[in-house]
């Protein structure tokens, strides 16, 4: 398999799919990346089980790649695909010693799914190409999520709920997506985000500079706008890593002039923002962002 290039900014590679040619199990696997994270919507309960459609299109890609792998009368395995299967064969043995054995064996074919994706990501995205359109798939799905969370929030505005779980306010959803609830959605965007800031920093020829900024916007104000603050404190310790590497590599580097300003710019708006927020919570206004973490309010003042 050939070897993907470094990133070159200004290159933008466009990955050019002709669908009518695109097998079905890629077709499956594209629809299963932008509906993983559906928890709530499009899912059928069956005997105490939920099934999603992102699961019912991992089958249907599955089944087609056995019909597949059957004709050609050849397979290939991935690596490491031989340890996978002790370890399956291993949970199959014991899942009758489970003191439950309803969600043992809900885990059990939970795991022969996921080795199953393995299997299906391998067959579908081998080339250079499919493997450029893999990431892109992989970004724009938490893009698309953010923005479907978006419009959950201005539509919840109109009184509108768009399977919103959780309220602030009657006309002031917490952005969940079509996750079970905030905290969900937060982790779910957690990995774009961080793919989207990595792809920022390092280049890539999937994306322009332009195309990344937008999809990083949008998807951090997702992540903001769902008030998670497991996903606001794992945002800011990220921001707080990158900010303290980036100031030891202009010391070592040596600052100049115009790099000590924008230095202590960064750093006072840091404190100014962090300020302004303490400010807003501690006199009650935003008190509501800390409901549970052990702070107690005794007329107007949080303590522990």
């Amino acid at each position: 398999m050939e070897k993907i290039s470094g990133a070159d900014e200004k290159e933008n590679t466009n990955v050019n799919i002709v669908w009518k040619r695109m097998p079905l199990h890629v077709i499956c696997m594209i629809i299963v990346i932008y509906t993983a994270s559906f928890d709530i919507f499009l899912t059928l309960d069956i005997g105490g089980f939920t099934f999603r459609i992102a699961q019912f299109f991992l089958l249907v890609a599955i089944m087609w790649l056995i019909l597949c792998v059957i004709k050609a009368k050849k397979i290939y395995m991935p690596v490491g695909t031989q340890y996978l299967l002790i370890w399956a064969f291993l949970q199959g043995i014991f899942v009758t010693n489970s003191p439950n054995q309803k969600n043992a064996i809900g885990y059990f074919l939970w795991l022969l799914m996921d080795i199953g994706i393995i299997f299906a990501m391998y067959y579908s995205f081998q080339t250079v190409d499919m493997i450029r359109l893999l990431y892109r798939l992989y970004v724009d799905s938490f893009y698309f999520i953010s923005i479907l969370g978006l419009v959950q929030l201005v539509l919840g505005f109109f009184e509108i709920n768009l399977y919103a779980v959780q309220w602030w306010t009657p006309r002031w959803p917490r952005l969940n997506g079509f996750t079970y609830e905030p905290s969900y959605y937060s982790t779910y965007l957690l990995a774009g985000w961080v793919m989207v800031m990595y792809l920022l920093e390092k280049g890539t020829v999937i994306y322009t500079k332009k195309q990344l900024y937008i999809r990083g916007i949008v998807i951090t104000l997702a992540l903001f706008l769902s008030t998670s603050r497991m996903g606001w404190l794992m945002m800011a310790v990220w921001m707080f890593f990158r900010f303290v590497s980036h100031i030891c590599t202009l010391i070592m580097r040596g600052l100049t002039r115009k790099k000590l300003l924008i230095l202590i710019t960064a750093v006072f708006a840091v404190t100014l923002v962090v300020f302004i927020m303490a400010k807003f919570i501690l006199n009650g206004k935003l008190g509501f962002l800390i409901n549970g973490l052990g702070f107690v309010r005794d007329e107007g003042i949080y303590s522990f």
